[in-house]
């Protein structure tokens, strides 16, 4: 469930409402995902599933300069070049996209009040769209 927003602001973390009625939303996870979240509850890492799963030992959620600390290194380790931690938001919805998800679905998904949002961003990862539209022509108007 994402219902709020974490910010640092001067200094201190607090939630924020999303910035708009369609950033409250709930989203599904994988099986795996919900796996292993589930066994880093059991284990400890986790303190509690009522708040952040990005969390400090004492269940604290961390900074956003924490995570991106994290993610740098994970970056440097893998010789891949550094973006942002925020990237892989883009990512994901550029790869559902890709992968043939319904534009609403995908723009619901991100927290988007319009889908015209959306396809401004994610547009160009639609594949192919044009190719199969003669197809469809012909069939519509039966030719």
């Amino acid at each position: 469930m994402i219902n709020n927003s974490l910010q640092d602001i001067n200094g201190k973390m607090v939630d924020t409402p999303p910035k708009t009625a369609a950033g409250e939303r709930e989203i599904t996870i994988t099986r795996d995902l919900s796996s292993d979240l589930k066994k880093r509850f059991n284990s400890g890492k986790i303190v509690s599933f009522d708040g952040y799963i990005f969390q400090s030992k004492n269940g604290t959620p961390l900074r956003p300069n924490q995570i991106e600390r994290a993610w740098k290194s994970i970056l440097l380790l893998a010789s891949v070049p550094h973006k942002k931690f925020h990237v892989l938001r883009h990512t994901h919805a550029t790869q559902l996209l890709a992968n043939g998800v319904p534009l609403l679905e995908v723009s619901k998904r991100l927290g988007h009040s319009r889908a015209s949002h959306t396809l401004d961003l994610y547009g160009h990862s639609i594949p192919g769209y044009d190719a199969s539209l003669p197809n469809k022509i012909s069939k519509i108007f039966n030719l």
